[in-house]
């Protein structure tokens, strides 16, 4: 179900630092050329015990889908035709302590895989840019 971004002040908070991590570069493709398909794998989980989590993460448009209270482990994989450089970004987050990790997959190798843990809330973004 999508839920509107101010009615969750620490998903504004996630969304408005995805922007700002978004327009600086992580890592550099070895393969460029456009256009290209690309397949790409979101995945969350945890291991304090967090059994769900609020995640958005980029989709198959460009744009951004919700997924509240997602049960964990969570896995999207979506397919998305590049037609110029971009990013894409991935976000977890819960109100209350705990471990995240956040990974993204890119035709089967990791591009980006980190481990989270906060109190007394946690949030949680990474970004892979495609060159």
């Amino acid at each position: 179900m999508k839920t509107p971004v101010m009615k969750h002040p620490l998903r504004l908070f996630t969304i408005l630092m995805a922007v700002v991590l978004l327009g600086t570069a992580c890592k550099k493709d070895k393969k460029s050329g456009f256009p290209r398909t690309v397949s790409i794998e979101y995945k969350v989980s945890s291991n304090s015990g967090l059994s769900t989590a609020d995640i958005t993460f980029t989709n198959e448009s460009g744009g951004l889908t919700d997924v509240d209270n997602a049960s964990l482990p969570f896995s999207r994989t979506i397919s998305k035709t590049l037609n110029e450089a971009q990013a894409i970004g991935l976000n977890g987050s819960k109100l209350v302590a705990g471990h995240l990790k956040l990974e993204i997959i890119v035709d089967g190798k990791s591009v980006v895989a980190q481990d989270f843990t906060q109190s007394p809330v946690i949030s949680a973004i990474v970004q892979h840019t495609f060159y």
